[in-house]
């Protein structure tokens, strides 16, 4: 990833999150899945953490500009307990990456050593 053009970048995080997001359709399945999932934890007595995984900068400026107003709505509706939000954690480390929204093994390594900081 960190040997692409800035160019190529941004075509490649445009293909990645239109590939995810059916040109800007969230998908229903997967919000429901979510719906169930926070209905289960609570029901339970379970803590639900929501991650956001680290992506690329070019990723993350894509994806901000879809309107994803039903995962919003969905967000407000059943929130998780808590939130971790890494999505930005490694915009300057482009050697982390093995495309726009995925680590390699070093980035997964890194990531790792800083969840297990966390979590203890």
């Amino acid at each position: 990833w960190d040997k692409l053009s800035q160019k190529t970048k941004v075509e490649l995080s445009k293909q990645r999150v239109e590939y995810g997001f059916s040109d800007g359709i969230e998908s229903d399945l997967a919000l429901n899945a979510y719906k169930e999932i926070v209905n289960f934890t609570h029901n339970h007595k379970i803590n639900l953490i929501g991650f956001k995984l680290p992506v690329s900068k070019e990723y993350y400026t894509e994806r901000s500009k879809l309107n994803l107003v039903k995962t919003k709505n969905i967000l407000q509706n059943y929130p998780p307990d808590k939130i971790w939000d890494f999505s930005s954690l490694f915009f300057d480390q482009e050697s982390y990456f093995r495309n726009s929204d995925h680590l390699n093994e070093l980035g997964q390594s890194k990531f790792v050593s800083i969840i297990q900081k966390d979590i203890n």
